[in-house]
């Protein structure tokens, strides 16, 4: 499950439904444009999780900073800067002695989908050669909506890639749509 040190809710509802879960998801870590890292979490963040989950079955969340789809076209349009972000997830990952990340990029265009399986590809290699794992969390689409916001995003390849995907199938209303569902059965069920 995903879980947010900074709002209550999430840590109520991981006090209550911890056993339920295999492994923890934070939303500790987001990467900037330029390829550093901005750290969301404390000492005392990790000691709490670690009250439920071993090292092992926490794997932070990596997001593009501010979820601003500028920063995602940017990282995976650069080498060098794939390559940096790499490197720097990898260190905090051996330091903290976490086996894996989920990384939820969003907003990459279409135009650079092919460099963001490159770079999947390269982040896949790089944390199977330390023996760790890769988690996608990906915008939800069907056949017949392949809207902008998730075109760049091919379940097929990425599965070949990462360890664990997961399709975030929410949203099909939000605050500011038309009333209705968050996620209706029969769109739930074409996604999958």
């Amino acid at each position: 499950g995903y879980y947010m040190s900074y709002n209550k809710f999430s840590q109520i509802s991981l006090a209550t439904n911890y056993k339920k879960l295999e492994q923890i998801i934070p939303v500790w870590i987001q990467i900037k444009s330029d390829g550093s890292l901005v750290k969301n979490y404390s000492n005392q963040d990790l000691n709490y999780l670690k009250t439920y989950f071993s090292s092992e079955n926490i794997f932070p969340l990596v997001q593009n900073f501010q979820l601003n789809s500028e920063v995602s076209n940017k990282l995976v349009s650069r080498s060098h800067i794939r390559k940096q972000v790499g490197e720097k997830l990898l260190k905090v990952l051996k330091y903290y002695q976490f086996q894996g990340i989920n990384l939820d990029l969003e907003g990459v265009k279409k135009d650079n989908s092919l460099q963001f399986i490159k770079f999947i590809k390269e982040l896949s290699y790089l944390l199977h050669s330390n023996n760790m794992k890769l988690g996608l969390s990906i915008p939800a689409k069907t056949e017949k909506n392949n809207s902008i916001w998730g075109a760049a995003y091919n379940y097929q390849k990425l599965g070949e890639l990462a360890d664990e995907i997961i399709i975030m199938a929410y949203d099909f209303h939000w605050l500011n749509s038309v009333s209705g569902p968050i996620a209706p059965l029969r769109w739930v069920q074409a996604v999958i």
